[in-house]
């Protein structure tokens, strides 16, 4: 079955890459930039290149806050919005604490977090990351980029006013460790009229753990809708 066009926007200190389990990988439209200040440019001109006026946006962890400002300055070229593992904000001193440790020992804080982002349960998944992408990520992004990446998830945080007049619901691991459970039901007090839904098992990257079953599934409830 021949599947409609959907923007895949990937989160911090990863690439389009960590998109390639996901089934069927046909139709995705997926920046190949690292740099957040490029992305949302780089879509447009995809989705024009491509002759696609509008689809439906997928964000995940950074890349949820990248989709909200591709949503707020081009609210024409976007369907709905499915934002995945995302908080509504970080505070200032906390990204900045992340930032100088990044500073002092960058593969050290890369380790760290890509193991945070992945439960006690999902052993397959964690082993395919550190085989496919891990070695190659340290030294994929340097620390501007990264620190560009920090300061995007505290400078443009999601809120309903920026994303409103969109259908937008949320997507969460169960056993995420970077979004607790404290902050999805911030987001459920802000978003009032969204969807929650939760892949059973996974930590902060879920789509890997179902293959991004639940996201296509919510896609399509949208286009039935």
């Amino acid at each position: 079955m021949s599947r409609r066009p959907v923007v895949l926007i990937p989160g911090w200190a990863t690439d389009r890459r960590i998109f390639s389990k996901m089934e069927p990988a046909s139709g995705y439209i997926i920046p190949s930039e690292i740099d957040p200040d490029k992305m949302v440019p780089e879509i447009i001109s995809l989705l024009d290149k491509k002759g696609i006026h509008k689809a439906p946006v997928v964000g995940w962890s950074l890349g949820g806050n990248i989709a909200a400002e591709l949503a707020s300055k081009y609210p024409g070229r976007v369907e709905s919005l499915v934002l995945v593992s995302v908080r509504s904000s970080y505070k200032k001193d906390a990204i900045e604490k992340i930032k100088d440790t990044i500073s002092g020992s960058r593969k050290a804080y890369l380790y760290k977090f890509y193991l945070e982002c992945f439960s006690g349960e999902e052993k397959e998944e964690l082993k395919w990351f550190k085989e496919e992408l891990m070695k190659d990520y340290f030294n994929l992004f340097p620390e501007d980029i990264l620190i560009k990446g920090l300061d995007w998830l505290w400078q443009r945080p999601i809120f309903p006013e920026k994303v409103s007049g969109f259908d937008v619901s949320f997507i969460f691991g169960k056993l995420d460790r970077i979004v607790p459970v404290e902050e999805v039901l911030r987001l459920k007090n802000m978003f009032r009229t969204s969807e929650f839904f939760f892949c059973e098992e996974a930590g902060h990257m879920p789509f890997l753990k179902d293959k991004g079953t639940l996201i296509r599934t919510r896609l399509d409830d949208y286009k039935t809708s």
